[in-house]
């Protein structure tokens, strides 16, 4: 026994651009030969039209985060056995459609208690996929829905409360409108084998993925902490060899002022030979220029010797 028959939700990313590449989808024939079922009132270009001047219009007036999705997309799936009823007679299609609009406006109700039922459906877009193996009828809800000329931000369809409440009028449907009962259903994909088993794939794909890319991201912080530990060894031997450099300066400053030469000359060699060695290093200009300088005066001061 299964709990609900399928119901599905999933959010229309990439924007405006993503929203009209999916309903685009929707209504492409080719892409399902088993036929579609287009109803008047819901109108794809209408609803791509207000959604995105809903949208856009909120978003001057708002503070805070851009809404990047634009849309949440429902699949309410009717078991394939029930293919040529559906196909055969319209009067139940017509009721089971009435049912679930009469449903999701009680639901979106309980949030947006001002909205009329008329505005609802002139803001969401509806159509029937009538494929053998798989009949499903497509709801697609804007982010943002206009009440009275007021817009209110639509988080309500995104919310798992709203989707278990959805099911559980998805199921009263079925059994009122094609005497179809949970109980009684079985499906030819055993749930083990089936849907769990694709879920449970598509999660460990996922958790390798995001593995992968945190071995990458360790070894690129690994690598740079590395390359910064470097830096600061190099700039600390220099440091290292400059202080040491002033202090053969000052000394040899000192002896030669005092005129005790071969005290002076041994400084001077000390002072010459690191001065040479941090000069095969990469030192900056600030750096380089003071080595120059106290080389000229220790040159200087020699000629004196």
């Amino acid at each position: 026994m299964i709990k609900n028959f399928v119901v599905k939700v999933k959010p229309i990313k990439f924007e405006d651009k993503g929203l009209k590449n999916f309903l685009n989808y929707l209504e492409d024939e080719k892409r399902h030969p088993d036929g579609i079922i287009k109803i008047k009132q819901f109108d794809k270009d209408r609803f791509f039209k207000n959604t995105i001047l809903n949208i856009t219009e909120h978003q001057i007036n708002k503070r805070g985060r851009k809404t990047k999705n634009y849309a949440d997309s429902y699949i309410f799936t009717i078991p394939p056995n029930l293919y040529n009823k559906i196909q055969n007679d319209k009067k139940v299609l017509k009721n089971v459609l009435k049912n679930l609009t009469d449903s999701i406006y009680k639901e979106l109700k309980k949030d947006f208690p001002n909205i009329t039922k008329n505005e609802l459906i002139k803001q969401m877009f509806l159509n029937i996929h009538t494929d053998k193996k798989h009949i499903h009828i497509n709801v697609v809800f804007p982010r943002v829905f206009r009440i009275k000329n007021e817009l209110k931000s639509n988080r309500t369809t995104g919310r798992k409360k709203f989707l278990n409440n959805i099911k559980n009028h998805w199921n009263a449907n079925l059994l009122r409108n094609l005497n179809i009962s949970i109980e009684d259903y079985k499906p030819s994909t055993k749930f083990k084998r089936g849907y769990k088993s694709k879920y449970l794939k598509e999660q460990i794909e996922k958790v390798i993925e995001l593995n992968e890319l945190l071995k990458k991201q360790r070894k690129e912080i690994q690598e740079a902490l590395s390359k910064l530990e470097e830096k600061n060894k190099e700039k600390e031997e220099i440091v290292k060899k400059m202080t040491l450099i002033i202090r053969y300066y000052k000394k040899f400053k000192q002896y030669t002022e005092q005129k005790e030469k071969e005290k002076a000359k041994s400084e001077y060699f000390k002072a010459k030979a690191k001065i040479k060695q941090l000069q095969e290093n990469r030192v900056g200009k600030t750096t380089k220029k003071i080595l120059n300088q106290i080389e000229q005066d220790l040159n200087n001061y020699s000629l004196g010797m």
